[in-house]
């Protein structure tokens, strides 16, 4: 074991990082799934039996009483639940529900309703409209008719206590539950059993199959994983970045290990050549080296498992409900140890196949030869006693396949981006990244021979010596800086394309929702004016104006294909006040529409006209194009009475850097407001959900790019071992210790400077790329952002930690006496 840790301490803490993130992503994925189940669970009361009805149908309180009746059920509770259709121009979709369990909600304001004709809204996180406590709401249930309740309450919920995870619920007693989806019967019969669960199933599956009615039974345990799963729908995408995020540190710390491995080879060049001598054959070597990575890949795997654990514990106490269930059972930790062994030895093992095959060419005759550099062995990637001679023509064609595949790489991703193909822009990143690494040594030497230019004019003699030893050993240069190009690639990556996504939707939020607050009233058209100015005197408000729109079907002669609904409102001289946008809206002209620039308005000959209908009626009117306004349509006041159903309502602009919540939470207290509904929530949400997703990823890559660290350092120090007569005898020449470190950090800089620059050209590019790619699809103009000080700040930070990294080795570097040039 010491043998182990002495000759492959890089190996062992890329294996360790990297098999940690995999127990700790596969601790929360149980955690996360086992709250759902619990949540679920708690809903349907700890049922065993749970039989369901299809959408929009009920069950008979008939059916009810025979499953009641039946020897094998204690109990049978009745739920209603499904979705309704709020009844006014947006006819967005509402949970409806009966209250079964009121220890999964958290009132937020109001109280739980107290009979048929009130309810509680629970509100899902995310949705900036509030409706206010007293406000009544009206919604269209299955059969067509129209229902209305009185919201009483609000609160929020944890998951798996609504039916309907996406939509906010109207949570109410039975009897009003069925009232407001136009049902007679229940939605759900939650039964418990007296016995045998299983006995119980099939006395109420026999049941239902003799009454007639089509209904599905399940068990308790198959139901609650079969909606545990459709809860999970909304951290599936996490949960998939942090699976993405450890595939890539499992990447990083398969590189570090190849090149540790082929480091390890060309170091220990003559020791081989001496076991062949004494009769060791080929096999014999090939599964030496394996033997040595298996056990590198099992120290690594025990010890990253208990790293996960450990993590992943505290996480999951801090962040969900502690441990996931599955871990009182040993069959998850069985599980979870031999995922670690397999993530720990299978990358280990497999790095080893190629500098294993390296080792069985070694000849004997190796073993008669002066140890050298591993420049002068067959570099950092090669073995001894092979001819330079042969291989001249296939590196030169390896090196033109491998251009040829970076340009067209980076050509496909640039293509994708503006195809919006995200397959496109993978597969060229894929290729890209493939000829990069094939062409590395080249690549990297030269781009740090060239920042080494600049560097010597300054630095002196140190840099001097690093470019000579760049020159001389492009293939352990080449090596060094993969590692740190891959985590480069991947952060920058993430940086741009996330601040590409801010960007854009910035642009479309700003647009599309051009008012800060929107206040539904109560009262009659006087009475909002009064309202409006009640707002406009609170402290968190800069303006507010009585807006008249309506949502309207809109197409376009200039572009027949788009079109679509559109929010249309009446111009008034206080509407350019309550706008987010600097620009100036004039007073359309009766029979105009005041549009920005988008494509359905500037496309073909010029602006041309749009159609807006609603059912019964149409008008046509011609665009006027303002640069900066909102995205949707300004008109005359005159033009919008053609509509019907237009709605009064009071926009707001809040004054800068003030919270929307608490400009809500005092507008509601005001009389007259029925509901509020914020886009500048949305806002502050929609970023704040990728600044969360960007930190969890940029906490992955960190240790990607650690692990790609401990392999430069490792790097740095074998070929300080390697090079130890030349540094023997520069020392003999006169250099100074103080020379020595400079040359040795000087060379580590240059190498993770040069890395670094192509890994942020290619982050930048694969970013925006992809960025185009996900959001071009949805049909959204992209705005292209690089985040210039993320990038320095970046460039910086691994500049620093390659310096650390390096430290070491270069003092080791500098002990070495004058008389090493003649002892090695």
């Amino acid at each position: 074991m010491r043998r182990v840790l002495r000759s492959s301490p890089a190996t062992l803490i890329a294996v360790l990082f990297a098999t940690a993130l995999v127990v700790f992503t596969t601790m929360i994925q149980a955690g996360v799934r086992g709250d759902l189940e619990r949540a679920v669970l708690t809903a349907t009361g700890d049922a065993d039996v749970v039989v369901t009805a299809p959408s929009g149908a009920d069950l008979p309180s008939s059916l009810s009483d025979q499953i009641r009746a039946l020897p094998g059920v204690a109990e049978v509770a009745e739920q209603v639940a499904g979705t309704a259709i709020i009844d006014d121009e947006l006819g967005a979709a509402i949970g409806v529900q009966s209250l079964n369990d009121d220890t999964l909600i958290r009132l937020t304001a109001g109280r739980m309703p107290s009979d048929d004709n009130e309810a509680v809204l629970v509100e899902v996180p995310g949705k900036p409209t509030r409706y206010l406590t007293g406000a009544e709401i009206t919604v269209e249930g299955y059969g067509g008719g129209t229902e209305t309740i009185t919201i009483v309450g609000t609160a929020t919920a944890k998951p798996g206590a609504t039916a309907e995870p996406a939509l906010s619920t109207l949570v109410c007693s039975p009897r009003a539950a069925q009232r407001l989806l136009g049902l007679e019967g229940s939605t759900a019969l939650l039964a418990h059993a007296s016995g045998n669960v299983n006995q119980a199933h099939g006395e109420i599956a026999e049941a239902v199959a003799e009454s007639g009615h089509v209904a599905t039974v399940d068990n308790g345990d198959a139901f609650v994983a079969a909606n545990a799963s459709k809860y999970a729908a909304g951290t599936r995408t996490i949960m998939l970045a942090l699976q993405l995020l450890t595939a890539v540190a499992l990447l990083a710390a398969l590189v570090v290990i190849g090149n540790n491995y082929r480091l390890q080879l060309a170091r220990s060049t003559r020791e081989i050549a001496l076991l062949r001598s004494i009769g060791a054959l080929r096999r014999q070597v090939f599964s030496a080296v394996l033997a040595r990575a298996a056990s590198v890949g099992v120290l690594g795997a025990l010890g990253g498992f208990v790293l996960g654990a450990v993590v992943g514990a505290v996480v999951g106490a801090a962040v969900l409900q502690g441990l996931p269930a599955a871990a009182s059972q040993l069959g998850f930790w069985v599980r979870l140890i031999v995922l670690a062994l397999a993530a720990g030895v299978i990358p280990s093992v497999l790095a080893a196949l190629w500098p294993a095959k390296l080792a069985t060419r070694v000849a004997p005759i190796e073993a008669l030869r002066r140890a050298e550099p591993a420049s002068e062995v067959g570099g950092a990637g090669g073995a001894g006693g092979v001819e330079r001679g042969r291989r001249r023509v296939p590196r030169r064609i390896r090196l033109a396949a491998a251009f040829a595949l970076l340009v067209a790489g980076v050509g496909v991703t640039v293509a994708g981006g503006f195809a919006a193909s995200i397959v496109l822009v993978v597969l060229g990143a894929l290729a890209a990244c493939a000829g990069l690494l094939l062409a590395a040594a080249p690549i990297f030497t030269c781009a740090a021979l060239g920042l080494g230019l600049t560097a010597g004019t300054r630095v002196g003699s140190q840099a001097d010596l690093a470019r000579e030893q760049l020159r001389r050993n492009p293939g352990r240069s080449g090596a060094t800086a993969v590692a740190v190009w891959i985590g480069t690639t991947l952060m920058a990556a993430l940086l741009t394309g996330s601040a590409t996504a801010q960007a854009t939707l910035a642009e479309v939020f700003e647009g599309a929702t051009p008012m800060d607050i929107t206040v539904t009233p109560s009262g009659s058209a006087e009475d909002l004016a009064e309202l409006s100015a009640q707002i406009s005197q609170l402290t968190e408000v800069a303006a507010s104006a009585v807006v008249a729109d309506v949502m309207l079907d809109a197409s376009f002669s200039a572009s027949p294909d788009g079109g679509g609904p559109m929010t249309v409102a009446a111009w008034n001289p206080q509407l350019s006040s309550v706008l987010r946008t600097d620009a100036v809206i004039p007073g359309p002209a009766p029979g105009t529409i005041i549009l920005p620039p988008t494509p359905e308005t500037t496309g073909g000959s010029g602006p041309g006209t749009v159609t807006l209908r609603q059912p019964g009626t149409e008008h046509d009117f011609a665009v006027t194009v303002v640069d900066g306004a909102p995205i949707m349509g300004i008109v005359h006041p005159s033009d919008l009475e053609r509509f019907n159903e237009a709605s009064l309502s009071v926009w707001v602009k809040l004054v800068p850097d003030a919270d929307p919540l608490e400009a809500m939470d005092a507008i509601a207290q005001l009389p007259g407001v029925v509901a509020l509904s914020s886009p500048a929530v949305q806002r502050l949400e929609a970023n704040a959900e990728i600044a969360q997703f960007v930190a969890l990823g940029l906490a992955f890559l960190a240790v990607a790019l650690l692990i790609a660290v401990v392999g430069l350092s490792n790097t740095v120090a074998l070929s300080v071992t390697e090079r130890t007569r030349e540094i023997g005898l520069l020392r003999a020449l006169g250099a100074l210790r103080s020379q020595i470190t400079g040359m040795i950090l000087a060379e580590t800089l240059l190498l993770a400077s040069a890395a670094s620059l192509i890994g942020m050209a290619f982050g930048v590019l694969f970013g925006i790329a992809g960025a185009h790619a996900l959001l071009g699809g949805e049909q959204l103009y992209v705005f292209a952002a690089v985040p210039w000080l993320s990038l320095a700040v970046l460039l910086v930070g691994l500049l620093a930690a390659a310096a650390l990294a390096a430290l070491v080795p270069a003092r080791r570097a500098a002990a070495i006496p004058p008389v090493a040039a003649l002892v090695h």
